[in-house]
């Protein structure tokens, strides 16, 4: 089985520093339950270049991103000896580099948690759709409206504040943490 796992927002929880950043420069307190939809930067009244400018910053930087659960360095090590693992983002390649240093920096270590990295850009917001996995494991609600409508694909979606608009059903099933991933693959193994 071909597994694909976004980073952002399903591995490192990105959105703590992002607020960090934005509350200093524009002199806010938002928080990262207060990104209700994925385009939240129109709810805080900023353009989104600058959004991804914030979001370049914490790439280039990303010392401070925690990883979003401590025990997805265990299921990624197990599903990875089952199955084919790719860690498949929508950042661009000019960040690449920074990306595996940071995976490898989290633990992260290819041909042990993962196949491959595989950067995929941003636009548009469905692109990973493209890709032929059978599973995906990524927080974007616009994948999972496009995975509902592919054949045989389904999505574990990460829970964030930005996705709770989507409704599970067959093909889109929602997931809390990284033990809940791995008991769902557990079950397909039985």
């Amino acid at each position: 089985m071909k597994i694909s796992v976004d980073v952002d927002g399903v591995l490192f929880d990105i959105m703590v520093p992002f607020c960090q950043i934005f509350n200093k420069r524009y002199n806010a307190n938002c928080k990262k339950e207060d990104a209700t939809r994925w385009d939240f930067f129109q709810d805080w009244k900023i353009p989104e270049t600058e959004a991804y400018t914030i979001f370049y910053e914490i790439y280039e930087n990303p010392l401070d991103v925690p990883l979003i659960d401590l025990n997805a360095l265990n299921v990624l090590k197990h599903l990875n000896k089952i199955h084919h693992v790719d860690i498949v983002s929508a950042r661009t390649q000019a960040y690449k580099a920074q990306l595996k240093e940071e995976l490898s920096r989290q633990g992260f270590i290819k041909n042990i948690h993962y196949a491959q990295l595989i950067l995929v850009g941003n636009s548009p917001k469905d692109i990973k759709s493209s890709l032929e996995y059978d599973i995906y494991i990524d927080d974007n609600p616009h994948l999972a409206e496009s995975i509902k409508k592919m054949k045989g694909a389904k999505l574990l979606l990460y829970d964030q504040p930005w996705n709770r608009m989507v409704n599970p059903d067959k093909k889109v099933k929602r997931v809390h943490n990284w033990t809940e991933i791995g008991a769902y693959f557990d079950q397909l193994n039985e």
